[in-house]
């Protein structure tokens, strides 16, 4: 790493963006020394691996890890194509958000220096000019303070992230997720449940929350009470479950018991290795972690079948629950760029190496054709929900990424966005409406920042004046509806 990641100053700003606690092993990597027995260094080598998919000048040092990492752990012939192909799958998506940083944050600076300008005004004094790295502390504190208080104490937030469950079950097929969400829910849960979270290394207690005031930690602390911290962590923990239980905990499940399920066929020679990563799901993975696998099955002279099904359990939940992961914080989307397109956004980028992987990077006809049948299969599923309930499922983080930013704060970064730079004046039209809702509603878009259910509070009071109080109630709780009696786009 050290040799190959080029201008080693530059891992300072990622050294930054972990906890104290992690800081020890940057040092390490920077003076060339790594213990390869600390997992937390692991875990650390991992997230380089995962960002130098994304972040050009880390590329190097990807290709060095990531090597490293198939050292540890015995594998032999790692080959360049094999552990590069994610690189491209969501260049493109990267490359623009990029272009568009100093046009965006000419944007946010302007509106940040207004509402300024006008407290200025109000109060008689000189107004205030702000840098950029003041307007980058507020736009890292105002998402993080929006964000958790948006998503504090809404059942729909939690019910809306459940569906992700869905995606690891288009690899491994819908009979071993019901296995799985039997376990989970059953009345041995507890045991199933421990075990996950204690191979993943997620807190049993989970009380950290999913990303509320990561990066930002100090400044927040001056400026919002531990009570209102208390009270976010409190609200997020239908939201945490969700995440951490039905999504995580089922899905290291559901790859554990396929192989588990189906390594005794490889084992007495029934099938050979080709079928079994077909029928495990293991056929649309990276080649690194194939390899890693056989060489617990197949590259031993006594099988370790358990840890085989452990590892492919973890790899299924960091290939699928991706939303969440720790490169969402370090980097290209830690920047203002970052934080308008939300702190979801790199979920995006990770659906689109999913996709990729799945349809073009297995390589394999009847592969690609089991994964869509699935992925069609749980896409109906979803759409049935929403014409069955009447809440509109489109929305939804499941499938459909691109819609998800988090509130009607992100929303509201983008559309002025659009109205600033694109050329269709279709997009313009429909982003200047959006943008117009929001100021009729707050006087400016930025206020809802402070108050987060703003946005809802009118939607709801629209709902009651058209006369439909079951759409009140669901909207209340955080749900978007499919009648037409409220037209709002959140």
């Amino acid at each position: 790493l050290r040799q190959a990641g080029g201008d080693l100053n530059r891992f300072g700003g990622i050294r930054n963006s972990y906890p104290k606690s992690f800081h020890p092993i940057f040092d390490e990597l920077l003076n060339g020394g790594l213990n390869v027995n600390n997992s937390n260094a692991l875990g650390v080598t991992w997230d380089l691996i995962h960002m130098g998919q994304r972040v050009k000048w880390l590329r190097p040092a990807h290709d060095t890890a990531i090597r490293e990492v198939a050292s540890w752990k015995g594998l032999k012939d790692v080959r360049q194509d094999d552990i590069l192909f994610a690189q491209s799958q969501a260049k493109g998506f990267l490359d623009h958000i990029m272009q568009q940083r100093d046009t965006q944050r000419s944007y946010f600076t302007q509106t940040i220096q207004n509402i300024f300008n006008k407290i200025n005004t109000a109060v008689g004094k000189d107004k205030i000019e702000l840098d950029n790295s003041t307007i980058d502390r507020w736009a890292a504190n105002m998402s993080s303070w929006y964000s958790g208080m948006a998503m504090s104490y809404r059942p729909a937030m939690a019910i809306r992230n459940m569906p992700q469950v869905l995606l690891p079950m288009a690899i491994v097929g819908y009979p071993r997720g019901v296995q799985a969400l039997k376990m989970i829910y059953g009345k041995n849960r507890d045991k199933f449940i421990g075990e996950a979270l204690r191979d993943m290394k997620i807190p049993e207690a989970g009380e950290q929350a999913v990303y509320l005031g990561e990066g930002a930690e100090g400044f927040l602390g001056r400026k919002f009470s531990r009570d209102v911290k208390r009270l976010q962590n409190e609200g997020m923990r239908a939201f945490r479950w969700a995440d951490r239980v039905n999504n995580r905990a089922t899905t290291y499940w559901m790859g554990r018991l396929a192989i588990q399920e189906e390594a005794p066929a490889l084992l007495s020679g029934k099938v050979n290795w080709e079928q079994f990563m077909f029928r495990t799901g293991l056929k649309g993975r990276m080649k690194v972690d194939q390899d890693r696998i056989h060489a617990l099955l197949m590259g031993v002279e006594r099988p370790n079948v358990a840890q085989a099904a452990r590892e492919f359990g973890k790899e299924l939940v960091a290939d699928t629950q991706f939303l969440y992961d720790s490169v969402n914080a370090p980097m290209a989307f830690r920047s203002t760029a970052g934080r308008m397109f939300g702190q979801f956004g790199t979920w995006p980028v990770g659906f689109t190496e999913w996709m990729h992987q799945n349809i073009a990077g297995a390589g394999d006809d009847a592969w690609t054709q089991k994964f869509l049948g699935n992925y069609a299969i749980g896409k109906g599923a979803l759409t049935g929900i929403g014409l069955a309930t009447g809440i509109d499922t489109s929305s939804w983080n499941f499938f459909n990424p691109l819609t998800f930013q988090g509130g009607p704060w992100f929303q509201t970064i983008r559309d002025i966005t659009v109205l600033g730079t694109s050329q269709n004046e279709f997009e313009r039209r429909q982003a200047r409406g959006l943008v117009n809702r929001m100021f009729g509603v707050t006087g400016t878009p930025y206020t809802t920042v402070f108050n987060p259910l703003g946005s809802v509070t009118a939607d709801v009071m629209q709902a009651l004046a058209a006369e439909s109080p079951t759409e009140a109630a669901l909207l209340g709780l955080g749900f978007n509806t499919r009648s037409n009696a409220v037209a709002t786009r959140r």
